[in-house]
């Protein structure tokens, strides 16, 4: 009886230490998206959440499903970009309302660390705001930037950068230094 006792008031304490974790809202850089779901790394954080929407009504066969509004929501955001999200967990990470952040200025210069590169983007944590940024080249008339691809593949995680850049539905590297 003892022992039970013991870990009824273990699981307890674990439970209101981990009740932080079960909804909230909180901004982050959208990097992955599908028709049901979306990837988010959470400001401050190193890896992404999966996000799917709320199961609205019964079982499939009665007419349930995975919130409409949520899903049309999702298929209007654009991959990256900051989000602002509203969750909540119920069986699984739910998002129930997701807001595409656009920066208020649409050009200027950031500072930053590089956390994570791609063949055509680079990432940075800003130095001013430690929100996490993806970064494109600007599409030219024959594609993507190449000098700028170029300058992408010379990066390294760790390495500081400054970033003169401009928005266009997503943030685009006009030069990094």
């Amino acid at each position: 009886m003892k022992n039970i006792l013991s870990l009824i008031i273990l699981l307890i304490s674990f439970t209101s230490l981990n009740a932080g974790d079960k909804k909230g809202t909180f901004k982050g850089l959208l990097i992955e998206k599908g028709d049901k779901w979306i990837k988010v790394i959470k400001h401050g954080e190193k890896k992404p959440m999966k996000l799917i929407p709320e199961w609205i009504g019964k079982s499939p066969k009665d007419g349930g499903g995975l919130k409409k509004d949520t899903l049309k929501k999702i298929k209007k955001l654009i991959v990256p970009n900051v989000v602002e999200i509203k969750w909540k967990f119920e069986e699984h990470n739910r998002v129930l309302d997701v807001t595409m952040i656009e920066p208020k200025k649409k050009k200027g210069i950031m500072k930053g660390e590089v956390t994570n590169l791609g063949d055509r983007w680079f990432e940075i944590i800003n130095t001013k705001t430690k929100s996490r940024e993806r970064f494109f080249p600007l599409w030219l008339k024959g594609g993507l930037d190449k000098e700028i691809i170029t300058k992408i593949k010379s990066l390294k995680k760790g390495q500081k950068v400054t970033v003169k850049w401009k928005y266009d539905e997503r943030n685009r590297a006009l030069s990094i230094k």
